[in-house]
């Protein structure tokens, strides 16, 4: 069995690898000893990690839902209310009013019927 330890980059990490591949100074073995120093890896990168990531370079670069420091490229059902959740937490702070997660959620789920028709069984929140 491999003492291989398995390693998940980040997208904003992957992305930062893309980029210094574009510099075309190193090979893709040379690129796993970059990111195991740039990123503090216990190991370089293996081969095939690298030939992954950059396969795929346009997902990863074409993905504009995705939060920077997040692991995957899993979007939200409903980006519209995500749009809406900005909105809210701005507006609350511009007027000083106080927000928490109690709060958005009401909202939400007061928007997501209201504005956007979405029964509210079909509406998920996590913690993250």
């Amino acid at each position: 069995m491999s003492n291989n330890k398995r390693v998940r980059l980040s997208i904003s990490q992957k992305i930062e690898l893309l980029d210094q591949n574009a510099t075309g100074q190193l090979n893709q073995t040379e690129l796993g000893e970059w990111a195991m120093k740039k990123f503090n890896l216990d190991q370089p990168l293996a081969q095939q990690t690298i030939s992954n990531i950059l396969k795929n370079a346009e997902t990863l670069y074409s993905n504009v839902n995705v939060v920077n420091n997040g692991k995957s490229l899993k979007t939200t059902r409903y980006p519209q209310l995500d749009d809406e959740v900005e909105k809210f937490v701005a507006d609350m702070n511009n007027n000083n009013l106080p927000v928490n997660r109690d709060s958005i959620l009401r909202y939400v789920r007061h928007i997501a019927q209201v504005k956007y028709r979405i029964p509210e069984n079909e509406i998920s929140f996590s913690y993250g």
